[in-house]
């Protein structure tokens, strides 16, 4: 009895060690599996970024399938985790539209695409970039304003949007971000940018123009004030004479007379 008890006990620890083996068998190869499938999107990603782009100088020709991510020319792998952490393309001569592609790479910490020819908007989605701590687009032709959602990118440690063709103004959480910055002025130089005074005040950034820089002045009021009285008097004369005419038309009316037998 006492046998069979113990070999019962060995069966199930054995069964217990099995499964417990198995579990962590499934464990690790959904985690590989989890991160090929990531792998395999930030390829996507970076070839839908490339799709927009012009390349004269052939400094994205080795981005294809013939080669590993992290080989590619620009691209910065983790050294533990083959993710792509780095996107370095300054001054490749590249021209065209920034696809929002570029900034759904869950583990990028550096994007750096100054000194180009891009141009239009930036892409609205920065909020996905969590990790970003580095973001240079200077010295390209984005237009626009600067998005909101820049703001909500909370680890940032430098930014630089300066020389482009931005205009309007700057989002108020991003004003106060910039007196954390250390390169906060060259942040926004060079475009069509203004700054509300009360949200920073000490920033050497032209400040938006208030309410009354664009109010009518005294000369522009009084001729306002005659071309509203000279209308009033057109409209009372034209009843007037509407009015007049309706009396004369009254006296004058001929009535038919009947027709004699």
């Amino acid at each position: 009895m006492i046998t069979f008890i113990t070999s019962h006990f060995h069966a199930k620890e054995e069964m217990r060690k099995l499964l417990s083996s198995k579990t962590t068998i499934y464990f690790f190869l959904l985690i590989s599996i989890t991160f090929e499938l990531i792998k395999g999107n930030e390829i996507n990603h970076l070839f839908s970024f490339k799709a927009l782009l012009k390349d004269p100088t052939h400094s994205l020709s080795n981005w294809n399938h013939s080669l590993s991510i992290c080989n590619w020319n620009g691209i910065t792998c983790s050294p533990k985790k083959p993710h792509v952490i780095k996107t370095n393309l300054c001054s490749k001569n590249l021209s065209g539209q920034l696809s929002y592609s570029l900034f759904l790479l869950p583990f990028v910490v550096f994007i750096d695409l100054s000194k180009n020819q891009l141009h239009g908007n930036i892409p609205q989605n920065l909020r996905l970039l969590s990790n970003l701590r580095h973001l240079d687009l200077g010295g390209n032709g984005f237009s626009g304003v600067i998005p909101e959602e820049l703001t909500l990118c909370k680890k940032f440690e430098t930014l630089d949007l300066s020389h482009n063709l931005l205009s309007g103004t700057i989002p108020s959480s991003l004003g106060q971000m910039l007196a954390f910055l250390a390169n906060n002025l060259s942040v926004v130089e060079g475009n069509a940018l203004c700054i509300s005074d009360h949200l920073y005040p000490t920033s050497e950034l032209p400040p938006c123009p208030s309410v009354k820089e664009f109010t009518t002045p005294w000369w522009g009021q009084i001729v306002s004030l005659f071309v509203v009285i000279f209308v009033i008097l057109v409209i009372v004369g034209v009843l007037i004479i509407m009015e007049g005419r309706g009396k004369y038309a009254k006296a004058y009316k001929v009535y038919p007379r009947n027709c004699t037998s």
